[in-house]
């Protein structure tokens, strides 16, 4: 059971702090890597950071309401604080005026679908 590689515990490219610390969780089980270039681009797509850091957000109890709801002012908030850390206010400005709206209403469309 030893050999078993555990992916699961592996960070994705985006959670990973830079190449270094990506390059060593895969090779201590033992995996290849990818080339920088190809991680750098990866870890720096805005609209995958957006999306990963919507669906945290979306799902933390700090933004749910005491009725439910979600408090999609606090949704935004996070997502900013993510994206802030790899990106600029103008590139997130962009990526929030065209994703967030959308982003949420797909979310209250899937929510009302299941009620």
């Amino acid at each position: 059971m030893s050999n078993v590689i555990q992916l699961h515990n592996l960070p994705e490219v985006v959670n990973c702090v830079d190449y270094a610390h990506y390059c060593e969780t895969r090779r201590d089980v033992g995996l290849q890597v990818i080339p920088e270039s190809l991680f750098n681009s990866m870890k720096f797509n805005i609209i995958a950071a957006f999306d990963t850091a919507f669906k945290a957000a979306i799902i933390s109890k700090e933004n749910i309401n005491e009725d439910g709801s979600i408090n999609w002012n606090f949704v935004e908030s996070d997502v900013w604080l993510v994206l802030v850390k790899n990106f600029n206010d103008k590139e997130i400005s962009a990526v929030m005026n065209e994703e967030f709206d959308s982003a949420v209403d797909e979310e209250i469309e899937y929510i009302q679908s299941m009620t």
